[in-house]
């Protein structure tokens, strides 16, 4: 077991939680939740593509915040009128620059 006390993403618990999920196309995609947070009125999930397929996912650099992996798949978790959950992949170049900046703050900052 690798015992790193820099790893901001350590006290997150060993039980994995993994989606499945597929987009407008049909096409299905399986990731592992590292994190779950909220900015402002939004809830997002940072998750970490699971086979190679999926690595097309990822929107999220890892530099500055997390350097075992190279990148994340942030998604917006979203209900519709009737309740039900929504996962909403972020393209927004805006909405990544602030979930990264959070994220920095959150782990760099307090490591």
């Amino acid at each position: 077991m690798n015992d790193n006390n820099n790893d901001p993403f350590s006290e997150i618990s060993s039980d994995k939680e993994i989606i499945e999920f597929s987009d407008e196309s049909g096409r299905e995609y399986s990731v592992e939740v590292v994190y779950a947070f909220s900015i402002e009125d939004n809830e997002y999930l940072l998750c970490s593509p699971i086979q190679d397929g999926d690595f097309d996912l990822i929107n999220l650099e890892s530099d500055g915040f997390h350097s075992e992996v190279s990148g994340f798949c942030v998604l917006r978790l979203e209900q519709d009128y009737e309740g039900e959950e929504h996962l909403h992949e972020i393209v927004d170049i805006q909405e990544l620059d602030e979930i990264k900046d959070f994220l920095e703050e959150t782990f760099v900052e307090n490591a």
